[in-house]
């Protein structure tokens, strides 16, 4: 089951079309529904059901992958903090979710708690350090193949032209 969740995780980390991340989440599904406790499965599915806007779901699963995981220490830490920022994210305690990502990128650096920074602070509507946090993503997106990362790349370019276009309409 080991490979299938790798495969997963290859096939989701290229899911620039949509048939890529209905593939990733059959995948995990799979895993979970033969592995119950297979904490990297229902992570990945966790973030499947967050993908599609089910919040419920995702939260349901991140909190079991994180229960399982600090058991098994499988996923790490940061992983935990990155986790439950984005679910505190998108429930909307931005400032709970800023410390969860800050802990997460404390702990280890990854270009998706960068990401998920960016999207806090600019929520926050602290542009400048919104951007920054998106570079950071940027500069750690290119030592990964830009297949791998392009959608999390081009969302980030996006999201700093929009914050940067919303700076200048505010100096005019």
């Amino acid at each position: 089951m080991k490979e299938v969740c790798e495969l997963a995780r290859n096939i989701e980390s290229r899911s620039t079309i949509v048939k890529n991340a209905f593939i990733a989440f059959y995948l995990y599904k799979t895993v979970v529904l033969r592995e119950p406790n297979n904490s990297e499965a229902l992570f990945g599915l966790a973030r499947q059901y967050l993908i599609a806007g089910n919040l419920t779901l995702a939260g349901n699963y991140f909190l079991e992958s994180y229960r399982l995981s600090s058991a098994s220490m499988s996923l790490g830490p940061a992983s935990g903090f990155l986790m439950h920022g984005i679910l505190a994210f998108h429930f909307g305690t931005i400032d709970h979710a800023i410390k969860c990502f800050e802990m997460s990128l404390s702990l280890e650096i990854t270009f998706e708690a960068y990401y998920w920074l960016g999207e806090a602070y600019s929520a926050k509507g602290e542009l400048y350090t919104a951007i920054g946090a998106f570079s950071e993503c940027i500069g750690l997106c290119s030592q990964w193949t830009m297949e791998s990362s392009s959608q999390l790349v081009q969302s980030a370019f996006d999201n700093i032209s929009r914050l940067e276009a919303q700076i200048v309409s505010q100096v005019d």
